[in-house]
């Protein structure tokens, strides 16, 4: 069995939110990870980003809302978060 990674069919140019998850203690360093990855593709600002904690307190979920142009704009944004030591997982 293969494992790939799907793209979702969206339309261009199109809102698009990216989720990323971390540890809950690499707290504000991992926000500033997750803005400076979707900034090399796209203006980010700080009110189109939500920061929350799991209810157990272990993790802390990033959700950045952009606007995309192209999918060629989303790929490498996706490329750019992976790159993250601190990432966990990624939506």
């Amino acid at each position: 069995m293969t494992s790939e990674c799907s793209v979702p069919e969206i339309e261009f140019p199109s809102d698009y939110m990216f989720k990323a998850f971390g540890a809950a203690d690499a707290g504000e360093q991992f926000r500033l990870a997750v803005k400076k990855a979707i900034n090399n593709s796209v203006t980010c600002p700080d009110d189109a980003i939500r920061v929350r904690t799991s209810s157990g307190g272990k993790y802390l979920c990033v959700t950045a809302l952009t606007h995309l142009r192209s999918k060629e704009q989303m790929l490498a944004i996706y490329k750019d978060l992976n790159a993250i030591d601190a990432l966990m997982f990624l939506l």
